[in-house]
């Protein structure tokens, strides 16, 4: 996965990729096709960590979402905005959801632009899914 432009990373690292066919009595059960997750070297050595979880429906990923995300932990989170659904958490993580796929963006070494560089990647993810037939 590219990283969107203007966030100064200079490195992408693949940390994982994984298909349910390789783990299918955990992603039948949890309705997930895939996951995969990526770190986005800056050159300050910080980094932005995303998962990505790509479920079998927008239904799936509504149950995914409220496990991963309790409404109760989501309390002092705030709305992502700008027609995004997701959300932003003390600047420390961040995530969104883009059909059936859910983008979870966490900052290490705090990284600045959280909430923008999730924005931009899920622009990315809407991108990608569109253009896949």
């Amino acid at each position: 996965m590219s990283a969107p432009a203007g966030f100064g990373v200079q490195k992408i690292e693949i940390k994982s990729v994984v298909q349910a066919a390789q783990a299918p009595e955990l992603f039948t059960r949890e309705g997930l096709e895939s996951s995969a997750y990526y770190k986005y070297w800056r050159a300050d050595g910080a980094a932005y960590k995303v998962r990505l979880n790509v479920y079998e429906s927008v239904a799936d990923l509504e149950q995914g979402w409220e496990k991963r995300f309790p409404s109760v932990s989501l309390a002092t989170a705030e709305p992502m905005g700008d027609g995004y659904r997701g959300f932003v958490q003390r600047d420390k993580i961040a995530a969104a959801s883009v059909d059936a796929v859910l983008i979870e963006v966490s900052a290490s070494k705090q990284p600045d632009r959280l909430a923008d560089f999730t924005r931009a990647y899920a622009d990315y993810v809407e991108q990608v899914l569109a253009s896949t037939p």
